[in-house]
């Protein structure tokens, strides 16, 4: 196996997820393309040219390749991605949420035979959600091309393709997915592939949880509410702390200013005997009546708001756990 150059028309990288797409269809970016090391070059170019157009026929949009070799010239490693976090740092790289995974590999017939494969990677599960394998006997360009159509149209019918969810739950809790009423668990039910929020309560327990649903597949979520212990909330006042630092704040601004006041008009100095008064006095009168001014100032506030402070009342919180 071998990858296509760029550089030589020989590596293919589209994203997929423009404006023709179904709403809602999510975006995925096609990875670099693997080919066997004996596919004719005649082969190889009607692979890459045709993918693009494939995908889009089959529902995906895609996004010019010019525009995506702008993006992968920035990050050139990312061409070499073959698997785990790799790709998901490729997907979040490009923005996408899914990637198409293509190969084209020399079937061992003696008539040229050829199998065209796309694997659709979600980068939130890390792994493969779906495949479409199609074969091409006795293949040339004409053949391949169709091949190609079919692969496509049978990916995207099966990234589309409901899932199946199982939910419960210990003891019995009221269930709700993506904030439709489920009614009570245990609950089993198809599901559109992609994430979902479900929420699971029974008495003061509240218990929510993100579940990915793949196309065509089963989940199952189960949970035991007994650890789920209500809690109440510890009532709080309006300006709590607040109105504390203001009467502190008040008291010491106010006992400074009286003191700065008081030695208002007196002498600098220690008179020495027989000296009646200093060459110079104390001038405080303004900073001392401003002291204790702004100190008294903040007292009434801190008083005002003593007075109307009063507790909130909340209503009792329900513990919420998110796994």
């Amino acid at each position: 196996m071998r990858r296509l150059g760029r550089s030589a028309g020989l590596l293919l990288l589209v994203w997929v997820g423009a404006g023709q797409a179904r709403a809602g269809e999510p975006k995925v970016a096609i990875a670099p393309i693997a080919l066997g090391s004996t596919t004719a070059p005649e082969l190889q170019r009607a692979f890459q040219e045709e993918l693009p157009r494939a995908l889009l026929a089959a529902g995906f949009a895609v996004l010019p390749p010019n525009e995506v070799d702008m993006r992968v010239a920035e990050r050139p490693e990312l061409l070499r991605c073959a698997a785990g976090g790799c790709l998901a740092e490729e997907a979040a790289f490009l923005r996408v949420a899914r990637l198409v995974l293509p190969r084209l590999e020399v079937t061992a017939d003696k008539e040229g035979g050829l199998t065209v494969g796309l694997s659709l990677y979600d980068a939130a599960q890390k792994q493969p959600v779906c495949e479409a394998v199609a074969r091409c006997p006795a293949c040339n360009a004409e053949r391949l091309r169709a091949t190609v159509h079919a692969a496509a149209l049978e990916l995207h019918q099966s990234s589309v393709k409901p899932g199946t969810l199982e939910v419960d739950c210990e003891p019995s809790a009221q269930l709700t997915v993506d904030d439709r009423a489920m009614g009570g668990t245990p609950w089993s039910g198809e599901l559109a592939p992609g994430d979902h929020l479900v929420v699971l309560q029974s008495g003061g327990a509240r218990v929510q949880r993100d579940v990915s649903v793949a196309p065509g597949r089963a989940s199952r979520v189960s949970i035991k509410l007994d650890a789920v212990v209500p809690q109440r909330a510890v009532p709080r006042t309006r300006f709590r702390v607040a109105k504390w630092v203001l009467f502190a704040g008040g008291l010491a601004l106010a006992a400074a200013g009286a003191g700065v006041w008081a030695i208002d008009g007196r002498g600098t100095c220690s008179l020495r005997p027989m000296q009646v008064e200093c060459p110079k006095l104390y001038n405080t009168v303004g900073a001392g009546a401003t002291l204790v001014g702004v100190g008294g100032a903040f007292l009434v506030t801190s008083f005002i708001m003593l007075g109307v402070d009063k507790p909130i009342e909340r209503p009792a919180l329900t513990a919420e756990v998110r796994f």
